[in-house]
């Protein structure tokens, strides 16, 4: 008994050290019990919260405390309340009004909430009938969508023009070239895994949480294969962040492995590596070959290689800057997604790209004689019957083929099934002018250029001094953009939705720019030149082809230069390899320019190869080297016979592209004026003459149209046009636009006018504040 009494004294003491004393029981039994419900997402909290506060507003409407049905004492809210509160948030609703299924979940939401604050039930036959209610009742009395959100499908066709597009055709300018390695080692990860984006990146349920796959996750595994004498790798995935066990320890979730791809381009092991790398996260490995030469250790049929204790928590994908990936910011669901839906237009789809099609695609994929546990143990789902969801629109049998026992043509199943079937490269992926037009002369953006022009008379070009004018004026910058963005939207979904009609009239829809924008910038990327024509051949990691490969993409990721120097005339230690001033110190739109000219001085040349209006050379004239530099083959020519013997070459392969090109900050394609290229009494080098400015250009192709009849037909004078006819000059430099890419400055431009924002009469908009200013 007394060793009892002396346990127990020591037990009292130890349960009071960790503050479970007397007085806290007693505490706790007064209190009384407080419900303890299951932890929510932050995102799930506020969707319950938004259909309480509708609940509140509609009381308050009717002049009922807010908490009404909510206390104690109170009895359920009767089926009729429940059923006006539905209709209530429709007609309440500011905007369009939400569909049958918004409705129906907003209601759900609101009884659940319900039940969990009242630690009540309401009745499964009223809900039903509230249900019913809504579908049958208020449906129709409304108008209400019953159209779910449609499941664009994704194959592995997708998938390979999509990785394909961004290291072979695409021009678009990453704001740096590790988000494009992202959006690419994320296609190769979500189609070799099925993984759900929130497991990834960061969901929009749990922001700023940054969870998501971080390197300890994942494991580089590697084996030795005597019969082909070379090391194979394999991938371990093992996110943390699952949909329904996302804090759950407990729970066994079986691992992913992926294996390589005999495509370097989608051989998601050719990924990781270079990332890792980039990252510096693997432990004793800071090379790529250091990485390439690892075997397993003697004795050892496998090896797995460890990461740094620094970059285990280390989220793999990360927001991106100019400046390239952020330390140690997760990227965010909601940029995947953006990047995604812009990478599937540039590639000419209709349909947008969601991460849930490639899971999709990853579902149908998998065997359908599986049995439902491996089914459901590949998609990591709770319920097996899920796996029914993601089965494909489009049956998997062709009954014809099977009744009259013939073979079924698979390639017309694989296009039906995929977003390829409304794929067309014709598709606009800009605004063409007449549309421009439109936008600008809308009476939103005259009313943003007249708060603008207001502005600036106050700024005063001085912005230091009116900060907060600025801040103004950049709002309304961003608006004016939104409103361009919106209407490009609708100017393809219009032009999607007419398409048919106007192949049915037989339409080519030549009247664009063919011009291949990435042969031109490729020079400046050498890298990315060399993984257009390798990425993508199916070859080992440890070839020749793919270390070359792996180094080009990591030199591509690991790159902290902004400016696209022209070659040979790249800086030496941050310095000009001329003059040796430090490019930091110059204005970076400057800098590839200053350069150049330093160039031009060492050869005791013009700042540029001037011509008077006589056709006469500037540099006879004030005995100065003749020089000249092309800028599409980025090349100096030291003679007026070596300068017009190319320019002949120029001219018998032209583009349609008249317009500037700038890419990083450097001019990389000059404007041509048309009407010269076509000129052919002009010599070769007066035809191909390079304008370096916008302005130059434009004063220079109006003189052209001064001397015409502004309102008689006009043929384009480009020889790549065919005799093409327009009604009038307007109408020229709409074409001009749209098949040259001769962008004429905006209109908050006052240095000079936009000729072509103007109606069918020719005469300028008398509304736009700085075309006002102008006349």
């Amino acid at each position: 008994m007394a060793e009892l009494q002396g346990r127990l004294k020591l037990l009292r003491k130890l349960a009071e050290s960790r503050g479970f004393t007397e007085s806290y029981q007693e505490e706790q039994i007064i209190q009384g019990n407080v419900v303890c419900h299951k932890k929510r997402s932050p995102a799930t909290d506020e969707r319950y919260a938004r259909a309480l506060d509708h609940w509140k507003l509609w009381m308050l409407s009717k002049g009922l405390p807010e908490d009404q049905y909510f206390k104690v004492d109170d009895p359920h809210p009767p089926i009729q309340i429940l059923k006006l509160f539905a209709e209530s948030f429709i007609v309440l609703r500011e905007g369009p009004l939400p569909s049958q299924h918004t409705v129906v979940h907003t209601l759900s939401c609101f009884m659940s909430e319900w039940e969990r604050i009242t630690s009540k039930r309401v009745p499964k036959i009223n809900k039903n009938d509230v249900y019913n209610h809504i579908k049958n009742v208020l449906t129709p009395k409304y108008g209400l969508s019953t159209q779910h959100r449609e499941r664009f499908p994704v194959t592995k066709l997708d998938l390979d023009i999509l990785l394909r597009h961004l290291y072979e055709k695409d021009d678009h300018d990453y704001i740096h070239e590790r988000s494009r390695f992202q959006d690419a080692f994320g296609l190769a990860l979500f189609a070799s895994s099925g993984a759900r984006a929130g497991a990834i990146v960061e969901s929009s349920s749990y922001r700023n949480s940054n969870e998501a796959l971080y390197y300890e996750h994942l494991s580089l595994n590697l084996r030795w294969d005597a019969s082909q004498q070379r090391v194979k790798y394999w991938v371990t995935l093992n996110p943390e962040f699952l949909k329904g066990n996302r804090y759950n320890d407990e729970a066994i979730i079986p691992k992913n492995w992926i294996s390589e791809q005999r495509n370097l381009g989608r051989n998601f092991v050719f990924w990781l590596m270079v990332c890792g790398i980039a990252d510096n996260a693997f432990k004793g490995i800071v090379t790529l070959d250091e990485l390439l030469e690892k075997i397993p250790p003697k004795g050892r049929e496998s090896w797995t290689l460890e990461w740094k204790e620094g970059a285990l928590r280390l989220p793999v994908f990360r927001k991106v800057t100019a400046s390239g990936p952020d330390p140690s910011r997760a990227l965010t669901f909601s940029s995947l997604r953006n990047d995604y839906s812009s990478l599937a237009k540039r590639a000419y789809f209709r349909d947008s790209l969601r991460v849930h099609g490639i899971r999709g695609a990853v579902a149908n994929a998998v065997d359908p004689k599986a049995s439902k546990a491996a089914r459901t143990q590949a998609l990591d789902h709770q319920n097996p019957d899920t796996f029914k969801k993601y089965q494909s629109k489009v049956k998997q049998l062709d009954l014809g083929a099977c009744f009259w026992n013939e073979e079924p043509d698979h390639e017309s199943h694989a296009i039906e099934e995929s977003m390829i079937h409304h794929r067309d490269p014709n598709v606009p992926q800009k605004l063409d002018a007449a549309t421009v037009v439109e936008v600008e002369n809308d009476p939103r953006m005259m009313g943003v250029y007249q708060q603008v022009d207001i502005l600036n008379r106050k700024i005063a070009g001085d912005p230091d001094k009116h900060e907060d004018l600025v801040a103004e004026r950049a709002k309304l910058y961003n608006k004016a953009a939104k409103l361009r963005r919106a209407k490009k939207g609708e100017f393809i979904e219009n032009w999607w939705k007419s398409s048919y009609d106007e192949y049915i009239l037989g339409n080519e829809f030549t009247e664009r720019d063919t011009t291949d924008v990435f042969d031109i910038c490729r020079k400046y990327m050498p890298e990315r030149a060399r993984l257009r024509e390798n990425l993508f051949q199916e070859v080992p990691i440890h070839s020749e082809l793919g270390r070359q490969c792996l180094h080009d993409m990591l030199n591509l990721i690991k790159s902290e230069e902004r400016v696209a120097y022209y070659p040979g005339e790249s800086p030496v230690d941050g310095k000009c390899p001329l003059c040796s001033k430090e490019m930091a110190s110059i204005d970076i739109q400057c800098r590839s320019k200053h350069v150049l000219q330093c160039r031009r001085k060492s050869f005791n040349a013009a700042p540029y190869q001037q011509r008077y209006k006589n056709g006469k050379r500037a540099h006879r004239r004030v005995h100065t080297t003749f020089l000249e530099w092309c800028y599409l083959c980025a090349k100096w020519f030291h003679t007026v016979e070596e300068w017009k013997a190319h320019c002949e070459s120029h001219l018998a392969s032209l583009q349609p592209r008249c317009g500037l090109l700038t890419f990083r900050f450097t001019l990389v394609a000059p404007g041509f004026c048309p009407f010269c290229l076509g000129d052919d009494a002009k010599q070769p080098d007066e035809r191909f003459q390079q304008w370096r400015t916008k302005v130059t250009l434009l004063t220079h192709i109006n003189s052209h149209l001064e001397k015409m009849d502004p309102t008689s037909p006009v043929q384009c004078p480009h020889p790549c046009c065919e005799a093409r006819w327009y009604g009038d000059n307007v109408k020229l430099r709409h074409h001009f636009f749209n098949a040259h890419s001769i962008e004429e400055p905006r209109r908050n431009c006052i240095s000079t006018k936009r000729k072509w924002l103007c109606d069918d009469e020719g005469k300028v908009d008398p509304e736009c504040p700085k075309m006002s200013r102008l006349e």
